[in-house]
């Protein structure tokens, strides 16, 4: 609104300037575009400097722990002087990097220390990066063999009682190292399995669900003499999405799994099979949704001797579209040839999980193997990750990242090095918004191609760190039950259509805090 005023005070005149929204919003994205382009392009390069590192590296099978220097982000005690900065809101080192190592993972190991080795030549372009962005921010290696390098150097959070942080688990880790997947996970649930096993087998689901993001889909079957779905709520669809709320569904389901009759390995297995070609022959919408890229069978048991060929010779040969990775689960001294056969035979992996402590290790195996594709044909696509509470504290966050390569010489050319990732809180994408122009009570909000906040007024950091991104939808946000034009919105902003679009919203006064209640289930 314009004011105009002479100067007895009198005959006041106002004008309205109408906001163009278009012009706004595409202003907007130009400026986060060219944001986002500078953070892949350091992301580009430091990607290029660690496949250069690793590739010029002499493997040296002698090492030990007194002879590799590196900064560990767990000991408080090093000789390091750290310097608070806003930007990182907390004390940082900018000579060098930090690395943090898994609670279950030796220090010492012979990769482990070959990886430090190597990876230390990452710090010349984490400096380059810093000095050349002005607002970029954590920059890190995430190594396979589970290590982190980041930069620059800080001390890792207190987490008592166990630092359970392992970044082959963290959701950029995962959508950046394998494409997506539909995964079918079968449970034995035979008599055998009564006790210990069954029980590691429970916790072997949940920790493979942990490895999956909203880009994957997934769904549970237990069998004994009959296969079925673990939740009745999935039991209509093939595969579901993998986000927060649905894999917390199954994983109460898994609970409620009870040990009983014998294991019919063919008829569980066949089952799976017949849901993937329900699936990819569905001409209903509703049942063909899914990731259509990775297909994966992950079956648990504590063994067995049936190798169900006949059915894999059916269903699966001899494209072998459909990968087969099998866990031995338990103490038990039942036969696994039968099973590593299956893996073997269907381009899978064969992992055994004998306790407890196994557990996290084991079942994140088939992840490289699931790279490989990726690797063979040296394809890289960027990804911009889940959002998520960063666990260093700067809030919610997005993660771009890529893949790193083996190029070393002699090598296989099959396997990854691990993810490459450089962070951007939504707090710096949401002040791209040009507040002076909508005024105090407009606002701008994002979503990402699964209808997921990216920002958004009301998507509010917890102040703590969590498991999961928060896999939050647009209309839990913009709620208005009797409003059909947001879910038309929403679709067309999934689909990336331009234009503009009139719709009704809650108006939120600007000195009251509202809180909005979204049952998980």
């Amino acid at each position: 609104m314009r004011y105009m005023q002479n100067d007895s005070n009198q005959n006041i005149k106002r004008s309205y300037l109408p906001i163009n929204g278009t012009e706004l919003v595409i202003t907007m994205s130009k400026s986060l575009s060219e944001m986002m382009l500078k953070k892949m392009d350091a992301l580009w390069k430091l990607v290029s400097a660690a496949e250069s590192a690793a590739a010029a590296y002499q493997w040296n099978k002698n090492l030990v722990k007194e002879s590799v220097n590196y900064v560990s982000s767990k000991d408080s005690h090093q000789n390091l002087t750290l310097t608070y900065v806003e930007r990182f809101k907390k004390e940082v080192n900018f000579n060098t990097s930090s690395v943090h190592i898994p609670v279950e993972i030796y220090d010492g190991d012979i990769e482990i220390l070959n990886g430090l080795n190597w990876s230390a030549a990452l710090d010349e372009q984490f400096a380059k990066n810093y000095n050349n962005d002005s607002d970029i921010l954590w920059q890190y290696f995430g190594s396979h063999t589970g290590f982190m390098r980041s930069f620059p150097a800080a001390t890792w959070p207190q987490t008592p009682p166990v630092d359970l942080y392992d970044v082959r688990r963290q959701s950029w880790y995962t959508q950046g190292s394998s494409s997506p997947k539909d995964m079918m996970i079968l449970i034995d649930k035979s008599g055998s399995t009564h006790g210990q096993s069954l029980q590691l087998m429970k916790n072997a689901v949940k920790s493979i669900l942990d490895t999956l993001g909203e880009n994957d889909f997934v769904n549970i079957i237990a069998f004994g003499e009959k296969p079925e779905f673990v939740s009745t709520c999935f039991n209509h669809t093939a595969f579901v999405q993998a986000n927060f709320r649905n894999k917390k569904r199954l994983e109460k389901d898994v609970d409620l799994i009870k040990a009983s009759g014998q294991a019919d390995f063919s008829k569980a297995i066949q089952f799976a099979f017949e849901k993937f070609q329900e699936f990819n022959n569905a001409t209903d919408p509703s049942l063909n949704i899914g990731a259509n890229c990775n297909k994966v069978i992950m079956l648990l048991t504590d063994g067995g001797t049936d190798t169900a060929e006949s059915v894999f010779e059916k269903y699966n040969w001899p494209e072998k579209s459909v990968r087969v990775f099998t866990y031995a689960v338990g103490p038990t001294p039942n036969p696994v040839h039968a099973i590593r056969w299956m893996a073997c035979a269907n381009r899978g992996f064969f992992s055994q999980i004998p306790a407890m402590g196994a557990i996290r290790a084991k079942v994140q195996e088939y992840i490289p193997v699931l790279s490989r594709p990726q690797v063979i044909q040296n394809k890289k696509t960027f990804e911009w990750g889940n959002i998520y509470e960063d666990y260093m504290g700067l809030g919610l966050m997005t993660t771009v990242t890529l893949p790193v390569y083996n190029r070393s010489l002699g090598s296989s050319n099959q396997t990854i090095l691990g993810v490459m990732g450089i962070d951007v809180t939504t707090s710096k994408l949401e002040a791209m918004t040009p507040f002076d122009k909508i005024g105090p009570n407009g606002y701008s909000f994002a979503i990402n191609p699964n209808g997921y906040v990216v920002f958004h007024p009301n998507l509010l950091p917890t102040g703590k760190s969590v498991k999961e991104p928060p896999n939050i939808d647009m209309l839990e946000l913009e709620i208005d039950e009797d409003n059909p034009e947001l879910a038309d919105l929403r679709s067309k902003m999934i689909d990336s259509k331009t234009g503009n679009q009139t719709t009704k919203t809650l108006f939120l006064s600007p000195d009251q805090v509202n809180h909005f209640l979204i049952p998980l289930f």
